[in-house]
């Protein structure tokens, strides 16, 4: 059965977070599985969890990626 993001948080949480904050997550994907977006009002499956977003631990074989995921610190002194 599908819930508007609102109901979902009301079943899920004690102290529900803000609707700007559940549209935030549907948005990014943070909440599984993702829910669906009908008309203006989204909509998620009962039983969806909250999952976050996901590390971001990317690495590169490319020495310049690998700079700018490290905000911009050498990566290695050679």
């Amino acid at each position: 059965m599908k819930l508007t993001l609102t109901e979902w948080a009301e079943k899920e949480y004690k102290t529900p977070p803000s609707k700007a904050t559940l549209t935030k997550w549907a948005k990014t994907n943070q909440i599984h599985p993702t829910p669906q977006k009908h008309g203006r009002t989204w909509m998620v499956d009962e039983c969806a969890r909250y999952v976050g977003l996901p590390d971001n631990n990317a690495t590169s074989n490319n020495p310049l990626v690998n700079r700018i995921f490290s905000h911009g610190r050498s990566t290695s002194h050679l």
